[in-house]
């Protein structure tokens, strides 16, 4: 008979290797959140990266952001919408790839909306096949909210945030 006692499960995945949860250094909160503010009334738009060894010390795919990098929003619309400057993109790409760093998100801001994913961000998502999807709200302009999402090609799950001290 065996008697060891059963492995305890691991809860941080919520199906087929998913993410529940994401994490952001208080640095990289701050800096979100201060290129948010500077660009409204227009909404903001960017990536969000991780240090190589961020992504050594975390089980599977959980998001952990360190750094912030801006991209120029050239929607027609950029109060409602954000697209990527293409040339910017490109240059952050590389910028994140010679910094050693991996692309773990995409964030932009709602103004003046909750941070919940927009029917514009249904019907303009181009860049899927990232970690993470994170939308910064300033609908309450003096307590902006950070929501990190998960984006399985359909639909976005939210993920519990976490702030970690470095």
């Amino acid at each position: 008979m065996d008697t060891k006692k059963p492995k305890t499960p691991d809860f941080k995945w919520l199906h087929s290797g998913h993410p529940v949860r994401a994490e952001i250094t208080a640095a990289a909160a701050q800096s979100l959140v201060t290129e948010c503010r500077q660009a409204l009334p227009l909404e903001a738009c960017g990536v969000l990266a991780c240090g190589e060894q961020d992504t050594d010390s975390l089980p599977g795919n959980i998001p952990r952001v360190s750094s912030v990098y801006p991209i120029r929003n050239i929607a027609g619309w950029p109060l409602q919408s954000f697209m990527f400057d293409p040339q910017a993109w490109i240059e952050t790409l590389y910028r994140i790839e010679k910094n050693r760093q991996k692309l773990v998100g995409l964030y932009h801001s709602h103004p003046n909306a909750p941070a919940v994913p927009s029917r514009a961000d249904y019907n303009g998502l181009q860049y899927a096949a990232v970690a993470s999807y994170w939308i910064i709200s300033f609908s309450e302009p003096e307590r902006p909210s950070i929501r990190p999402y998960f984006w399985n090609g359909t639909s976005f799950t939210p993920l519990v945030l976490a702030e970690i001290g470095v």
